[in-house]
């Protein structure tokens, strides 16, 4: 499946230089609705909902991608206000969750699981999914995606996890934002060796608000020539 991950191009730099990507914290989301169900307001349930949370925030996060990348407003909240790029990746059908988009918190009962010991049983696993795999409804323009990656699989380098890149997640191109100066000449400088991937560029186009390709070629690691570059259709 191929798959978009917005960033700084300074971020997007390292993660090609290290073949790895930062992966999201629960606890440090930036929408505070993120996996807040809807509870009644009672203090033992609310109590219990803050333990799970934080169980699962020291155990599991997630990397958040985006189907297209034609969307400006995506451009504008997670692409440094189009200054930075679009990470392109092909990432195992089965490794991803789609989003959905509700407009009332989800309803859940934390109380199901307790008979089976705990919040490693398999009614707290659906729980989990389903918290955080929803969304309000207006955030549904992210046309959102995620992975969920267990932190016991991933590196752990200065308090932050990374995922690194594999056959379950390869990086197969960079799409530049249309305010971005990134150069070729950088990309490859931080490209591994016999490493090589799409470069797409980008405009505004004059008929719709989108962002729409001009340019899309493949650079390789330093000392190979980049092949040449060919106009993309406006679509």
């Amino acid at each position: 499946m191929k798959l978009f991950h917005f960033t700084k191009k300074e971020f997007a730099l390292l993660a090609i230089r290290d073949q790895r990507l930062k992966v999201a914290q629960i606890d440090k989301l930036n929408d505070p609705f993120e996996f807040r169900p809807y509870l009644h307001p009672d203090e033992n349930e609310i109590d219990m909902f803050n333990r799970f949370k934080q169980w699962v925030s020291e155990r599991t996060g997630i990397l958040c991608f985006s189907r297209k990348s034609d969307n400006p407003v995506q451009w504008a909240h997670y692409g440094d206000s189009h200054q930075g790029v679009a990470l392109e990746f092909c990432v195992n059908d089965d490794n991803v969750c789609e989003v959905k988009y509700s407009c009332e918190p989800v309803r859940i009962d934390l109380k199901k699981g307790r008979q089976d010991g705990g919040f490693l049983d398999k009614d707290y696993g659906d729980i989990l999914l389903e918290l955080a795999t929803t969304k309000w409804e207006q955030w549904q323009y992210e046309n959102e995606v995620r992975v969920f990656c267990p932190f016991n699989e991933c590196q752990k380098v200065d308090d932050l996890w990374y995922e690194s890149f594999g056959a379950n997640m390869t990086l197969v191109g960079i799409v530049i934002g249309y305010n971005c100066h990134l150069t070729d000449e950088v990309i490859k400088s931080n490209l591994p060796p016999n490493y090589q991937i799409s470069v797409t560029r980008v405009e505004l186009d004059f008929s719709s608000f989108k962002v729409v390709e001009t340019q899309k070629y493949t650079i390789k690691d330093p000392g190979q020539a980049a092949k040449p570059s060919q106009n993309a259709q406006a679509t």
